[in-house]
Formats: structure tokens, sequence, C-alpha cells
């Protein structure tokens, strides 16, 4: 298993279609002391990128999971908050 020490920042970001969702650890670990991941989500407007309101939780995800694991966790975040926001405007 690998050591927190050798980790390096984990920042994954996926943009497509003006939605932008983010995953990084934010301080939260679970019960093995393993940093998770956290979601942050955004939508473009006319200024840049801007937060979307409560869009933001922890996973159980940690920075150890693999990157292909990853990949399609935050791809399928973001068909979900595509959803929620064609829902709303």
């Amino acid at each position: 298993m690998k050591k927190l020490q050798d980790l390096k920042i984990i920042d994954v970001t996926y943009e497509k279609n003006g939605i932008r969702i983010q995953l990084k650890p934010a301080g939260e670990k679970n019960a093995g002391n393993e940093p998770l991941l956290r979601v942050f989500a955004f939508k473009k407007n006319s200024k840049g990128w801007e937060f979307i309101e409560s869009s933001s939780y922890c996973t159980r995800l940690t920075v150890f999971h693999e990157k292909s694991v990853i990949q399609k966790y935050i791809e399928m975040t973001h068909k979900k908050m595509e959803k929620i926001l064609a829902s709303h405007y």
C-alpha cells in the first residue's frame, strides 16, 4: 500500500458543456485514515466559473483508488449535474 508521504496532490477536473466537476482531497478521511475525495461543481457564466451552491460533498473514493475508477465516478457525477441543471433552467 502507498504511504501518504509518497502521494502527490490529487486534483481531478472534468469539463464538458459548461459544467466543471472537480474531485480533490479536502480534509476528510475514512476509517483507515486515508484521505477522501470531495466533489466540487461549477457552471460557466459570462464571468468565468461559478460554484454551484450545495454541490460539494465528500465521496467514498480515496486518493488511492485507481485512475479508471475516479474517471468513471467524475463522468457519472457530471451527467447527474447536467440533469439537475437542465431541470432547473
